[in-house]
């Protein structure tokens, strides 16, 4: 999390604070006015977002600007002050004294930077298409970035579109509230958090975390989630019971996604990626005719699905190895080509190996195909085999040679080792492949994607933390709560 206070001439610091989750690629970003004196303030609003966007560092800057004026801003408040205005008692922080913003200072710069972070194609500028609302928020944004640059510079590309946190329609807990109402604590148990931890999802727990943090203000959203929670609790116990085995499948899809936009997924994480949506599929189909019902039309999930298979193949994604790559042979026939020779060189290897058996009059499965520390494969046997293959020596291909261990051998020879350096070649000419056009299949999926995937996200979340408060509700016997419009 970042905070930048911009002080001001006899008023308290404007404000501006970001928060990034580098494992999903999403920023937050608000922007706020302290309340007080000069030389006393406090910032309520942003002690909640540090409360719904829990941070591992805190960096902190204070930009002081020369002024003419007679009137002169405060200075920088110590780390102590900082630690008991947050509530961070043990929070690393970072803090920045600041007269001037460098490079940041020019416009062009920041929109550049901001350009380049986020992969924007848009013609919108930068500030407006991130939804930035002051200066101080996108400077906050500005050195949230440049910090992760500093410290994980490979991290800083493919972005998910900012999303500034907005909390008009939600309870403004400022003052530790969030504390004395026992929404949150040192003492998990002890809390509102801890109360409702029935969510089954890593994404869903993290969402109603911020749902919980962040009281709605609004009646009519307040109205509209106790009309979900009030029909999730009129499900049969086989529908509910279904809903969460569907849930238990699935895997983390923010940072899967993230994933996909930087190019790094890996072959298990395809395939968990594809168990996902498989569950997501039948969840849509439970929840087809209730108030969680699925954002996206079949028609575009149907289509977002066909690119997603047209792409990777779900089979060789579950079963990838060093023989096989979990992309589309046919969208991508180097591939096929590449894994039918690596297969025909395992044909190769099995036919040399009855071979060799068949000569000394021993079952082929006495002579074992295994991994070697240095070679792609090798064929090892007991200490009765070897000594049944040293017996029918002149039989064996020529140059056939044995290794012995404690207990059994290897055997070798110049055509075992022919074998070891073509497949050894193929894997990595199968390996290489994989690495180019991984790429261009998590660019196609991501163009695809983009623009549905946060609904997808958002939507899992909310049918998992609406199935956590209504199950702890029925639990404990909660009902519905009076709610009022305020005029």
């Amino acid at each position: 999390v970042t905070l930048y206070f911009h002080a001001q001439p006899g008023q308290p610091p404007a404000c501006g604070a970001g928060a990034l989750d580098l494992t999903t690629g999403t920023t937050r970003t608000y922007t706020g006015q302290a309340t007080g004196r000069p030389d006393l303030w406090t910032a309520d609003d942003v002690v909640q977002f540090i409360s719904v966007f829990p941070p591992k560092e805190i960096w902190i800057g204070w930009y002081q600007p020369n002024t003419n004026s007679s009137a002169t801003p405060e200075a920088m408040p110590s780390e102590s002050h900082f630690r008991r205005l947050l509530g961070q008692p043990t929070t690393p922080l970072h803090l920045m004294s600041m007269d001037h913003h460098g490079a940041f200072s020019s416009e062009l710069a920041r929109s550049e930077y901001l350009q380049r972070c986020y992969g924007i194609k848009s013609l919108l500028p930068p500030f407006t298409y991130l939804g930035l609302r002051s200066p101080h928020e996108e400077m906050a944004l500005l050195q949230l970035l440049h910090f992760v640059e500093e410290h994980h510079p490979s991290m800083l590309h493919s972005f998910h579109r900012n999303e500034p946190w907005i909390p008009h329609q939600r309870l403004i807990c400022g003052n530790h509230a969030l504390t004395q109402l026992q929404l949150a604590g040192p003492c998990l148990k002890e809390t509102v958090m801890g109360l409702f931890d029935k969510c089954i999802t890593s994404m869903g727990k993290r969402a109603i975390q911020e749902r919980l943090m962040s009281p709605y203000s609004d009646a009519a959203t307040i109205r509209m989630r106790l009309e979900e929670v009030t029909d999730y609790r009129t499900w049969s116990p086989t529908k509910a019971s279904a809903l969460e085995r569907q849930l238990r499948f699935m895997f983390d899809l923010p940072r899967l996604h993230r994933k996909i936009l930087c190019g790094t997924i890996l072959p298990v994480e395809i395939a968990g990626l594809f168990q996902t949506y498989t569950a997501m599929n039948a969840v849509r189909t439970l929840t087809s005719d209730t108030h969680l019902k699925a954002p996206l039309s079949e028609e575009t999930w149907d289509a977002y699905h066909a690119i997603c298979h047209a792409q990777w193949d779900q089979e060789k994604a579950q079963t990838s190895s060093a023989d096989v790559a979990p992309l589309n042979g046919e969208t991508y026939p180097m591939i096929s080509t590449t894994e039918q020779q690596i297969q025909d060189t395992w044909a190769a290897i099995h036919a040399m190996r009855k071979e060799i058996a068949t000569a000394a009059n021993l079952s082929e499965d006495a002579i074992r195909i295994e991994e070697r520390e240095k070679e792609p494969f090798g064929f090892k046997g007991s200490t009765i085999t070897l000594q049944q293959l040293k017996k029918n020596q002149n039989k064996l291909p020529e140059g056939i040679t044995f290794s012995q261990l404690k207990s059994g051998g290897w055997i070798d020879g110049p055509l075992i080792q022919r074998w070891n350096t073509t497949l050894q070649k193929q894997r990595d000419t199968l390996a290489n492949l994989y690495r180019i056009h991984a790429v261009e299949a998590c660019l196609a999926i991501s163009e695809a994607g983009r623009d549905h995937w946060t609904a997808m996200e958002q939507w899992i979340c909310h049918v998992d933390g609406t199935q956590c408060i209504g199950r702890v509700s029925h639990e404990r016997g909660f009902s519905w709560p009076g709610v009022e419009d305020m005029t």
